[in-house]
């Protein structure tokens, strides 16, 4: 496995709206085009704790979880992810890169607001 991710998803039928992206509403992923090296959207500032979820874990050595975001058609329409979320255009090895970093802690702050919780 690369890293572990949270799923965020955009639906042409709520536009402005990001979405929980589940695996049966997933159509596609947003990547750099046709043409251009391969990158993935990702937002690694927002206010998701991995810890809050029971049901999955990354690994030890993953510090950081990014949202990646997909388009679809969403089953769910009132599962919406909280917080506002910047998506940047990074390489999946920038991607890895990130989501091992151990600078960023559960209490430090960039100038967007807060750093994805790290795992513990």
């Amino acid at each position: 496995m690369l890293f572990a991710v949270h799923s965020a998803m955009t639906d042409a039928r709520y536009p402005g709206q990001t979405f929980w992206g589940y695996a049966w509403d997933i159509k596609d992923i947003e990547t750099s085009g046709a043409g251009a090296p391969l990158q993935l959207q990702v937002a690694f500032v927002h206010n998701h704790v991995a810890e809050d979820d029971p049901n999955w874990r990354p690994s030890k050595e993953q510090q950081r979880i990014p949202f990646v975001l997909f388009t679809g058609t969403t089953t769910q329409p009132d599962m919406t992810v909280n917080g506002p979320l910047t998506f940047e255009r990074l390489s999946v090895k920038d991607i890895q890169r990130r989501t091992m970093d151990t600078r960023n802690t559960r209490h430090q702050k960039d100038r967007n607001g807060p750093i994805s919780e790290p795992h513990r």
